[in-house]
């Protein structure tokens, strides 16, 4: 009998919920970064970016087991995982621009993948408890982590697409996995939850239009997903009374 306790406690916190995990490891992820950098400063780069990257390895093996249900699942989310991980150091050792681009679609790949399922999770269950309400704030915070790694990306391929009006170095150096990723990081939160500080600025065109199409995504997120989860809670209240 206290086996069977010990099994359902077990399954009840591993299962049940499953996504309070990946929200607590991307909360990690996010205000590990800036910290590390901080923390370790500019001369001990390689150290804050290796442990920058664990970071990310961390998330990346919780998103697996998190998201996926299937064994079919698990095996294409450890087919991204493995090159992520390969890119990610390559990143740290190298900084050239084809090891960055290869991480950052690899990246954006299994994120978005990540995304569907969860997604789908969130609409085939009928039931709204704690478990659906951590997997659609997982969900608004990888659409963050999708768009920082466009932003490090745009800036690849455009260096100086985004300048800082507040300090004497105009251009920001858009970085995810190394380097300056509190930066991609913070911009990409700001622009989501239209918060707008105004002091990074995008300053061409595709930039823009990837700052602009962010702010829409994440009010539509709101709006739609909202009222999923209201109209589902009504419907299970009814339901029960």
């Amino acid at each position: 009998m206290a086996q069977h306790d010990q099994t359902s406690w077990f399954h009840s916190l591993t299962h049940e919920n499953r996504f309070a995990f990946l929200f607590f490891s991307l909360i990690l992820f996010f205000l590990g970064s800036p910290l590390i950098t901080v923390i370790l400063g500019e001369q001990n780069s390689l150290w804050s970016d290796t442990i920058i990257a664990a970071l990310y390895m961390i998330f990346m093996l919780t998103a697996i087991f998190t998201v996926s249900k299937s064994r079919i699942s698990k095996i294409i989310g450890i087919a991204f995982a493995i090159p992520v991980a390969i890119m990610s150091v390559g990143q740290i050792v190298t900084e050239t621009s084809v090891t960055d681009v290869t991480f950052q679609v690899l990246a954006i790949s299994y994120l978005c993948y990540a995304i569907v399922l969860i997604m789908k999770y969130i609409f085939d269950q009928q039931a709204v408890d704690s478990n659906k309400i951590f997997a659609a704030l997982c969900v608004y915070l990888l659409i963050s982590l999708v768009w920082a790694l466009f932003y490090a990306m745009i800036e690849v391929f455009n260096p100086g697409s985004f300048i800082h009006l507040l300090e004497q170095q105009d251009t920001v150096k858009m970085k995810f996995g190394y380097g300056d990723t509190a930066s991609s990081l913070y911009y990409s939160l700001v622009t989501m939850t239209t918060l707008g500080y105004g002091d990074i600025v995008p300053v061409n065109e595709v930039a823009r239009m990837f700052a602009s199409m962010q702010a829409v995504i994440g009010q539509l997120y709101i709006a739609v997903l909202i009222a999923r989860l209201v109209g589902l809670h009504a419907s299970q209240n009814t339901h029960h009374s």
